[in-house]
């Protein structure tokens, strides 16, 4: 069976069999096993995503891990739209004036933005629950019909309808929800998503509760204070919960201010709510204009008249508890501090790192130091030193004289930026460092970190080249391994042994150099005569090529060359167990060519709109035959921005040079469609 890269690029270069979508399937069908039964991916969620949405693109059929059937069509997809977003106040005052058009006076509604699964339930006109399916997309979803069944509501409407609510689980029920499933969960929004796609989710519709975002008839229309209204009255039943609507009137500037003073109180309160909430929904009420403002070029996939805005990262005081350090795959040595637990929606923290050794001794951590730990983007652990007076006088932490794997004598670089273990041949944590980040860049899934640790304390392995002469049954006779363990990695590793030279490179380069990077430099240099330039001597000639490439930098130049220089680089170009797969593009023409078929460089500046994230641009533009750039030069031909007359350094860059600028959706029609 093919692996999921290998999968993606026969599906690109139009390769795919009636025998592939099949082991397609079974592939999915295995990782929704895997993740929703035993809660061990053997994909991440971005491969995951990127193979579904090619297995429907063949047989139409959205795979899940929920009971029922696939690819079940509804009425009303309209109503699973996302919003485009904004950051901050200052983002969402320069929203309202563009769509307010200089009116005197503006009505808002603003309601909580929850943070669970969308889910759209069908009704027939006296609500009784007729259907349940996921957003899915183009009027298709899973079905949750099982999961919601007997979820009637009491109404009186000309027709059946469609209710778009957001799943959620609350934080008051995590325990018992924990008990009951026998398994400790991660956080409320992980808890509902395993819910929806367990075949017994039935069993636990206690736990979901839903929110109501909107509605939407078959046949006739509700204006939207309609809608609220029936909201508001709905969710004075069990198991709903509300959204909590606020009408605003009055000129923007006040209506500005209003908001603002919510939303900074809210901010400050929603660590403490029953339910997770990640910002608010603005929207225009004036039906008008809604009717005016429409959807984004004419799709039902992002309203013009509603906009959300995300509230700032999560912050919790605590105090520090212990010192760790951990030893990367460079030697680098990171602390990290242990302090009281904190629970941000849901989820308990008890460590994360800092930085470096020179910011280690910047916040002169000590036990008992009173801190601020904060989620950035809800997930990026950060902390910070308060400066109260419970502070003046303790002790800090001493930074580590020795490493704690091996012993040897840590050292500084030559700034003083950061500590390091030098014993790189010695060290069983560089050594588990550096195989794990050959695993990790060339994406050798299903291999996990412990299996790698019990092959280095047995003596069997000590550098990624081990792994391709493995001694299978020495392997095997370790403890807690076995033989299916042990040909499991094999059979990874020999699936594959064509790595692409982008993802060798990152593999042998340090750390902060990743193939989003190299693919680019590597489309127009050959691996191997970067190689032999780094062989040669010839380095500041090298630096420069790099440096002239679109978002190198000299420190990345040199991280780059150090990844030429290495004996990990060496084996796997000249050894012959690996076949490394060039991405070199030959160019024999000058001249630009912008026509929908041809390869263009093109930079993206700004937030993306109708992708889910800047990756999926980069894979659906590449899949057209083009290529991504990071930055803009003279020889970017397009700069895709959903804000032209922005002052971004890529804008102003793209003026003075000439480049094309357009819009996203400008982009899709013209080269994508």
């Amino acid at each position: 069976m093919n692996t999921p890269a290998e999968f993606v690029a026969r599906y690109e270069q139009g390769q795919m069999t009636a025998r592939d979508a099949k082991d397609l399937r079974v592939l999915l069908k295995r990782a929704c096993r895997s993740y929703y039964e035993t809660e061990h991916k053997i994909m991440s969620d971005e491969e995951y995503d990127r193979l579904n949405d090619i297995h429907e693109a063949l047989t139409g059929e959205i795979i899940s891990g929920s009971k029922g059937t696939t690819g079940v069509s509804h009425a009303y997809d309209a109503l699973m739209c996302t919003l485009k977003k904004v950051n901050n106040i200052e983002e969402l005052s320069i929203w309202l004036q563009e769509t307010s058009a200089d009116a005197q006076t503006v009505t808002l509604a603003v309601s909580n933005k929850m943070d669970g699964n969308s889910v759209m339930l069908q009704y027939a006109s006296d609500g009784r629950l007729t259907g349940a399916v996921t957003r899915g997309k183009g009027g298709y979803g899973v079905d949750l019909g099982s999961v919601f069944a007997g979820r009637d509501i009491p109404c009186a409407l000309q027709s059946s309808f469609g209710i778009k609510y957001e799943a959620l689980v609350s934080k008051s029920s995590m325990a018992p929800l924990s008990e009951k499933r026998g398994k400790d969960l991660a956080d409320p929004r992980a808890a509902v998503t395993g819910l929806l796609h367990k075949n017994d989710g039935a069993a636990f519709q206690e736990f979901v509760h839903l929110a109501p975002i909107d509605i939407a008839m078959e046949d006739g229309t509700m204006n939207r204070r309609e809608v609220v209204e029936f909201i508001n009255a709905l969710v004075t039943e069990p198991g709903f919960v509300s959204p909590s609507f606020r009408i605003f009137e009055g000129t923007p500037e006040t209506v500005i201010k209003a908001i603002r003073e919510l939303y900074e109180r809210q901010a400050r309160e929603r660590i403490n709510w029953e339910y997770m909430v990640d910002g608010m929904v603005i929207e225009h009420l004036d039906e008008a204009i809604r009717e005016r403002l429409g959807w984004h070029r004419g799709s039902s996939t992002y309203p013009k008249f509603a906009i959300a805005l995300k509230y700032p990262f999560m912050e919790c005081e605590t105090e520090a508890v212990a010192m760790e350090f951990e030893v990367g795959p460079s030697g680098r040595v990171t602390p990290c501090v242990v302090f009281a637990p904190v629970t941000i929606n849901g989820r308990t923290y008890r460590r994360t790192s800092i930085a470096n050794w020179r910011r280690f001794h910047e916040l002169k951590i000590g036990r008992g130091t009173r801190l601020l730990f904060s989620l950035i983007n809800d997930v990026l652990g950060y902390v910070d030193v308060l400066h109260v007076p419970e502070n003046d006088g303790i002790e800090p932490f001493v930074f580590a004289e020795r490493c704690p794997h091996c012993g040897a004598t840590i050292m500084l670089n030559n700034n003083g930026t950061y500590a390091y273990c030098p014993n790189e041949g010695g060290c069983r944590a560089r050594q588990a460092g550096r195989i794990l980040q050959w695993v990790r860049k060339l994406s050798l899934k299903g291999i996990a970190d412990s299996t790698i640790m019990k092959l280095i304390e047995h003596d069997l392995i000590c550098n990624p080249q081990d792994l391709y002469h493995l001694d299978r049954q020495q392997a095997a006779r370790i403890p807690g391994l076995g033989k299916s363990s042990v040909a499991n990695l094999m059979a990874t590793v020999a699936g594959k042994l064509n790595p692409k030279d982008y993802e060798v490179l990152a593999a042998a380069s340090p750390e902060g150099i990743g193939r989003t990077l190299l693919k680019p430099i590597l489309a127009h240099y050959r691996l191997r005569e970067l190689y032999a330039y780094a062989q040669s001597g010839q380095r500041d000639d090298l630096t420069w090529i790099l440096m002239e490439c679109d978002g190198v930098s000299e420190v990345n130049a040199l991280k780059i060359i150090q990844g030429l220089s290495s004996p990990l680089l060496e084996w796997a170009l000249t050894s012959g167990d690996l076949d490394v797969a060039e991405t070199f593009v030959a160019t024999n023409s000058t001249t630009k060519d912008r026509s929908p078929g041809s390869g263009m460089k093109v930079c993206f500046t700004g937030k993306v709109a109708t992708f889910r994230n800047r990756d999926d641009f980069v894979t659906a533009i590449e899949a057209r035959g083009h290529s991504f750039t990071p930055s803009v030069s003279r020889d970017t031909d397009v700069l895709v921005t959903n804000d032209p007359f922005s002052g971004s350094n890529k804008n102003r860059k793209a003026t003075e040079l000439g480049t094309l600028i357009m819009t996203e959706h400008e982009f899709i029609e013209m080269y994508l469609q």
